[in-house]
C-alpha cells in the first residue's frame, strides 16, 4: 500500500527548524524512520484555530486507497504509527527500565521545560524577547499593521500567559523559571556525556533522542530565547549531541550547524 502524509505545522524556513518544538519533534520522527522520511510533505498553516484540537501540528494520513485519516497532537501521532505497525518503534531494543527513563525525559521536555522556555518568550519579565517575537511574526496583508497586529498579538500573548498560569510555570519568578530550564539542560549533559553520545549510549538513536534533539535545535534556531541558548552553549556535550542529530536528520540546516560548531 502506498502511504502519504500531510504534516500541517507553522511556517518554517526551508533550511531551518520550526518555530514550534512540537512540530519539529514530529518532523524529526518522520526523518528518523526510513519508511516515512520520503512520504511526508510539510504544509504551512499559521492559524492553529483551524487545527482539530486548536493546536499544531496535525497530519492527514492517506494509507493506500483508504479514507484519509486526520490525527492531531505530535505524541498521539507518533503512538499511532507505532501501535498500528506502520513503522517500527525506535525503542524496540531498550529494556523496560530504559523505556521508563526515556518516557520521563520526554514528558519533562514536553510538559515542563518547554512551558518554561515559552515563559521566557511571552512573560512580562522578558519584554525584549517578546519584542523579537512580535517583530518576527508577519501577519497576512493589512493584519500586519496597526491597529490590527497590536490587537492580535496582545490577544495571543494574553492567551499564552493564561495557559502558562494555569499550567503552573507562569506563577514562578524569573529566577525559578530559568532554574527549570538549566536543570533540564544539565540533565541532558549528564546523560549524553562530553562527547554527545546517544541518550542510552546505543549505536542508533532512540525515541528520546528524537525528542530531546528536536527541542534543542528548535531553541538554538530561535532568536527570542537567548537565556536558553546561553545555557545550551555552555554544555559542550549537549552541543555535540545536537550537532549529531542535525547532521543525521536535517543536514540542510547549514547555518545552524555552522553556529553550533563555532561553540566548540
Amino acid at each position: 500500500m502506498s502511504l502519504s502524509i500531510e504534516l500541517y505545522g507553522f511556517s518554517k524556513p526551508t533550511k531551518g527548524p520550526s518555530p514550534s518544538g512540537y512540530c519539529q519533534k514530529l518532523e524529526a520522527f518522520f526523518r528518523a524512520q526510513p519508511s516515512l522520511s520520503n512520504v511526508y510533505i510539510h504544509v504551512p498553516l499559521d492559524q492553529p484555530s483551524k487545527a482539530p484540537k486548536g493546536k499544531l501540528p496535525y497530519i492527514v494520513l492517506i494509507n493506500g486507497t483508504g479514507t484519509p485519516l486526520t490525527l492531531p497532537d505530535s505524541q498521539f501521532i507518533i503512538n499511532h504509527f507505532i501501535s498500528t505497525g506502520l513503522t517500527p518503534s525506535l525503542d524496540a531494543s531498550l529494556t523496560p527500565s530504559q523505556r521508563a527513563e526515556s518516557k520521563a525525559f520526554q514528558v519533562w521536555t514536553d510538559d515542563l521545560a518547554y512551558p518554561a522556555v515559552a515563559f521566557t518568550r511571552f512573560g512580562d519579565t522578558y519584554p525584549a524577547n517578546y519584542d523579537k517575537i512580535y517583530n518576527s511574526i508577519a501577519l497576512p496583508s493589512v493584519l500586519n499593521y496597526a491597529p490590527f497586529k497590536p490587537m492580535i498579538m496582545w490577544n495571543m500573548r494574553r492567551h499564552l500567559q493564561g495557559w502558562l498560569w494555569a499550567q503552573g510555570v507562569g506563577r514562578h519568578t524569573k529566577e525559578e523559571v530559568e532554574s527549570i530550564i538549566l536543570e533540564w539542560v544539565q540533565a541532558i549533559q549528564a546523560k549524553v556525556g562530553e562527547h554527545g553520545e546517544w541518550f542510552h549510549r546505543t549505536k542508533q538513536p532512540t525515541q528520546v533522542d528524537v525528542v530531546l534533539t528536536s527541542f534543542l535545535m528548535h531553541y538554538v534556531g530561535m532568536v527570542y530565547n537567548p537565556e536558553t541558548v546561553g545555557m545550551i552553549r555552555e554544555e559542550k556535550g549537549v552541543v555535540r549531541y545536537t550537532i549529531r542529530a542535525v547532521e543525521l536528520w536535517f543536514p540542510e540546516y547549514e547555518k545552524l550547524l555552522e553556529m553550533l560548531r563555532s561553540w566548540l
